[in-house]
């Protein structure tokens, strides 16, 4: 649908739920995710 508000990128989506890129809890968000591809 176009103009669907609901639809959001996935860089937005980590920005709503870890905060922004920098802030203490996308870090840890991104260091455990990067441990996890690892280990896959």
């Amino acid at each position: 649908m176009k103009g669907d508000k609901r639809i959001t990128s996935f860089d937005d989506h980590l920005d709503e739920q870890y905060g922004k890129t920098g802030t203490e809890s996308r870090e840890k968000f991104q260091e455990e995710f990067e441990t996890f591809k690892i280990g896959v």
